[in-house]
C-alpha cells in the first residue's frame, strides 16, 4: 500500500523571485542572498509551489501533467519537492 501523497508548503514566497531562461529557470532568495539553477521542469514545480500556499505531491503532478498522475508522476514529483526541502526553499507538512 502506498503512503498517502505529502503535502508542501512554501513559506517564505515573498522571498522568492523566479526567472525563465530558454534553458530553465533561476530561483532568487531575496533574503538569503542566494541563487539556485533550475531545469525547466523543476522552475514549473517550484513556480506552483510560489503561487499556492500548499499542495500535495499528487495535486503537484496533476497541475505539472495534466492528466492522473502515475505513481511514477507523483515519486518524481516527490524526489523534486525533498529536494528543495533540502535546499530549505519549502517545508514538508504532515499528512
Amino acid at each position: 500500500m502506498l503512503a498517502p501523497p505529502a503535502r508542501w508548503f512554501c513559506r517564505r514566497r515573498v522571498d522568492f523571485a523566479l526567472r525563465d531562461w530558454p534553458d530553465g529557470c533561476v530561483l532568487f532568495d531575496e533574503a538569503q542572498g542566494q541563487l539556485q539553477c533550475l531545469t525547466v521542469e523543476s522552475g514549473a514545480l517550484i513556480r506552483l509551489l510560489l503561487q499556492q500556499e500548499q499542495w500535495t505531491s499528487a495535486e503537484l503532478a496533476q497541475a505539472l501533467f495534466g492528466e492522473s498522475p502515475t505513481d511514477d508522476d507523483v515519486q518524481m514529483v516527490e524526489d523534486v519537492a525533498s529536494h528543495f526541502q533540502s535546499l530549505n526553499l519549502i517545508e514538508r507538512l504532515p499528512v
